[in-house]
This record gives C-alpha cells, sequence and structure tokens, in this order.
C-alpha cells in the first residue's frame, strides 16, 4: 500500500519518528499502513494522510496558527511573479487589441 498514515492522540498527530505532537499535518510523521496499526491503541488513532486536516482538531495553539499562516502567506508570495506576469500579459494583450481597434477605425 502506498497510502500514508498520521497518528492521532488527543487532537494532536505525532511528529516523525514519534518524537512528540504537533497540529499541523505539515510537521506531522508519516507512516505506512502496518507501522501506523501497530501504534494504534486506545488513546491513539490513525487517519489517511490525504483525510487529514491542515491543522489537527486539537489544536488551539495561536503559535501554531501562526505558523501556519505564514507557510501559507509565503507560498502566495512565491506565486507574485506569476501573477505579475499574466497581468502584464493580458495589459499587452488589451493593448495591441486597442491599437488594432483604433487603426481598423481610423481607415476611411
Amino acid at each position: 500500500m502506498s497510502d500514508k498514515y498520521l497518528l492521532v492522540k488527543r487532537g494532536l498527530y505525532w511528529r516523525p519518528y514519534a518524537h512528540g505532537y504537533t497540529g499541523l499535518k505539515s510537521e506531522a510523521g508519516r507512516y505506512d499502513y502496518y507501522s501506523a496499526v501497530e501504534r494504534i491503541n486506545d488513546d491513539v488513532t490513525m487517519t489517511k494522510e490525504s483525510d487529514a486536516p491542515s491543522i489537527a482538531r486539537g489544536c488551539s495553539d495561536i503559535v501554531t496558527y501562526t505558523r501556519y499562516i505564514a507557510a501559507l502567506e509565503a507560498r502566495c508570495a512565491s506565486y507574485a511573479p506569476l501573477v505579475s506576469l499574466r497581468e502584464r500579459c493580458r495589459t499587452a494583450s488589451f493593448n495591441r487589441y486597442l491599437l488594432m481597434l483604433l487603426t481598423t477605425q481610423a481607415e476611411p
């Protein structure tokens, strides 16, 4: 099975190699099915990585939310050059369109 699983205890994800807990999915450890099944018990459950929310349900830590928002802002900033390029292309296309309209209407 190629699916990866996250382990959850008290609403928080296990970190890699079971070294503590985190509220962020991006910082959680990934376990194959058999490794995850070996670790589940009354306190620990497992969930498919694809089904897990980005922020764990048990997370109420403002620092975790702040880190998550900072990561999202950085990701959005990485798209800024593409958005700028798209806007420049749109403007150039619009300018060519206007030029075409003006030149075709100028003819008698």
